[in-house]
């Protein structure tokens, strides 16, 4: 009887300590996406740099805490931009769920948001030099851009075969892209809405019907 009751004792007191590790590792978990949250969206309100206090602060975090799961800035960039893809992810979602009234538009629209709100995480990603965190990244949005490309413009590349197809995608995909942006911007001093207005245009030059391109000539 002893031995049932000093087994029953030992599970009695394991458990509690495997529940008290699941919600150490829990609240880590959420501490961190936290402070990567409040990173994301200090910059998307204006923010562009904001301090390791401005962001703890915001994320209702301590400090120390903010210091302990991110102590290098290039671990904070790739949390930072993993919140990004998620938030950017969700977008692309609702595109393919909305009425298409101008896909075109609502993607250039959501790129500009995009690229104007990772601006500060882009210059310290070159800032930072070579490093495969970002290296990661930077291939991740490719793939997610590319993405973005094929859903809004699934007619005007049906319309296409093999290379000719493979042309015109990479074609939209470079003029989405934040170099072009950067640019648009920062070389030739455009606002916001007239850098937007070059890129659609020239996404719909590149996308328009064969029939409307040959009409134009």
């Amino acid at each position: 009887m002893k031995r049932k009751q000093t087994a029953a004792r030992g599970s009695a007191v394991e458990a509690p300590t495997g529940a008290r590790v699941d919600g150490r590792a829990l609240r880590a978990s959420r501490t961190r996406a936290a402070i990567a949250e409040a990173m994301v969206a200090m910059v998307r309100e204006g923010n562009l740099r904001p301090t390791g206090e401005q962001i703890a602060a915001r994320a209702g975090v301590s400090l120390r805490a903010f210091r302990t799961y991110f102590k290098s800035q290039d671990s904070l960039i790739r949390a930072a931009n993993e919140e990004y893809l998620r938030v950017m992810a969700e977008g692309v979602e609702q595109q393919k769920a909305a009425p298409r009234k101008d896909p075109v538009h609502a993607l250039v629209e959501e790129r500009a948001r995009g690229l104007e709100a990772t601006e500060t995480m882009r210059q310290a990603a070159s800032l930072a030099g070579p490093s495969k965190a970002v290296a990661e990244i930077a291939q991740r949005v490719r793939k997610f851009r590319r993405r973005q490309c094929e859903t809004a413009f699934e007619d005007a590349l049906a319309e296409r075969e093999g290379d000719e197809r493979a042309t015109l995608l990479a074609a939209l995909d470079v003029t989405l892209s934040a170099a072009v942006w950067d640019e648009l911007r920062r070389g030739m001093r455009l606002s916001r809405r007239s850098a937007a207005h070059v890129v659609e245009h020239v996404l719909r030059a590149l996308a328009a019907p064969r029939a409307h391109r040959t009409s134009q000539r």
